[in-house]
């Protein structure tokens, strides 16, 4: 019902810009959301990279 173009463009400009506002900041927010989320996973990629490598040493000192 809301979702049609014609209905869409209908509406005043105030409106629409309302819209592309929401959805902009939207789309804003995941993007760091999503980068967040990836700094998060490296260092946990990282921090067990580092382990393993702080085990092999051990090892090889032993």
């Amino acid at each position: 019902m809301y979702s049609s173009i014609s209905y869409q463009l209908s509406q005043s400009l105030l409106y629409q810009g309302f819209i592309v506002v929401i959805f902009g900041l939207v789309g804003v927010f995941l993007i760091l959301l999503l980068f967040f989320v990836t700094i998060i996973v490296l260092q946990k990629v990282i921090e067990s990279i580092d382990n393993r490598k702080s085990k092999r040493t051990e090892k090889t000192a032993d």
